[in-house]
């Protein structure tokens, strides 16, 4: 929100409890967390996720507005909605300070409050979805980004402009890859390749994990390289799917012939049951520390690319706890590179972890880092030679000579 009419009818005492840390604590249950201080009176307590005092105190005194002694936020309870006076653009202004590196630590809620105002459809704290909100949050992050690049190129010297150009495509140099596409007609084995772009993987459970039998689905773990496989096996295409001048039969197969620095899949756990229902699929997902992602590329010319480039290293688990779609809650375990250890992060908690522990998630979202990365960006694979094939897709773009490897 952009301006709030109650904030310039408040008065601030000069004993109020703002100006004394000593009073920064819930009047009510004695929490040092989440400390909302009222503008309108000295009343201190605490917010929505401890015990919501502060809420509680609103709804019995009528004042709307309170600061959040520790993070320096400012919410109004008639307007529902944070108070952001000072950012009349609405962008993704966080970002640019996370990465100056002139700070330490920057709180998450500045962020999530302007992801509010940009995504509305994420607004406000009803359950939602973190691989659709992720996916969403990258697309605005690299459109302003994109948008950041082209005010002033004038001004940008041009030896620079390359570096910046890099920079400013971020979002696309670590999570872009490129997925190919091929059909090949059973009786005359004519190819037809279309190249597609991707910046995570989709995973579907294999189908008898489908089923109604909650039983058999939480005794029997699931492979990921099940998961990989069945999303890179062939597909019969049978009738008018696929047309070919001398034949109506044809299988199609996904492989991937580029890849990213950054490998995000997303485990699809959610399944629909019913018209307006979304079950879990519980099942525990056996991943390992290492991903080879050779079986799932394109299977020829690969003597181009070093072994380590199909090498990639876990780097962060989003786990999701609960039964179903519309509840339950997230947490994240990502991997400290320069300290060689694991961090479980649970809202405002982090606590050291075991490679045990993470391997033990229910894992919604995986992300793995490749190995050995390439200096002129993501491994690109050789795509089939196309001599004998239709191309519907510039395939140029997926060469790669040996020098980059």
């Amino acid at each position: 929100m952009d301006k709030c009419k109650h904030i310039g009818r408040l008065r601030l005492a000069q004993d109020h409890s703002i100006l004394n840390p000593q009073k920064w604590h819930c009047v009510d249950c004695n929490t040092t967390e989440s400390v909302w201080a009222c503008l309108s009176c000295s009343h201190v307590a605490c917010g929505r996720y401890i015990e919501e005092h502060a809420l509680k105190h609103f709804q019995e005194s009528g004042h709307p507005v309170a600061l959040e002694v520790n993070e320096l936020y400012v919410f109004c309870y008639l307007c529902d909605d944070y108070v952001l006076n000072d950012n009349a653009t609405g962008d993704l202004k966080l970002l640019r300070i996370m990465w100056s590196g002139k700070w330490a630590l920057v709180s998450p809620f500045a962020m999530l409050h302007s992801v509010w105002r940009l995504i509305p459809a994420f607004r406000g704290y009803a359950q939602q979805d973190a691989q659709e909100f992720l996916c969403e949050l990258l697309d605005k992050v690299q459109q302003e980004l994109e948008t950041t690049g082209t005010k002033y190129p004038a001004l940008i010297p041009a030896s620079q402009r390359k570096l910046i150009k890099q920079v400013l495509n971020v979002v696309n140099n670590i999570f872009h890859g490129q997925l190919l596409s091929q059909v090949t007609c059973l009786a005359c084995d004519n190819k037809s390749n279309t190249v597609e772009p991707f910046w995570d993987l989709s995973l579907e459970f294999p189908e008898r994990y489908h089923c109604n039998g909650k039983e058999m689905s939480s005794q029997y773990p699931c492979l990921l390289t099940e998961m990989l496989a069945k999303f890179t096996q062939t597909e019969a295409l049978e009738g008018k799917i696929y047309a070919c001048d001398q034949c109506n039969k044809a299988q199609k197969q996904l492989m991937v012939c580029r890849l990213p620095q950054v490998l995000r899949l997303h485990l699809k756990r959610f399944r629909w049951s019913g018209r307006n229902h979304r079950e879990k699929i519980g099942v525990h997902v056996h991943f390992d520390q290492m991903l080879n992602m050779e079986p799932y590329c394109c299977r020829e010319s690969l003597k181009s690319l070093l072994p380590d480039c199909f090498i990639y290293d876990l780097s962060a688990v989003v786990m999701h706890h609960g039964k179903g779609f519309g509840s339950g809650h997230y947490t994240a375990y990502c991997y400290n590179s320069e300290g060689g250890f694991w961090v479980h992060c649970n809202d405002s908690k982090l606590n050291m972890c075991t490679m045990e522990e993470v391997c033990k998630a229910q894992a919604y979202i995986l992300f793995y880092s490749q190995r050995l990365t390439q200096a002129n960006g993501p491994s690109k694979i050789p795509c089939p030679s196309t001599a004998d094939s239709q191309q519907h897709t510039e395939l140029a773009d997926c060469s790669m000579d040996n020098s980059s490897s």
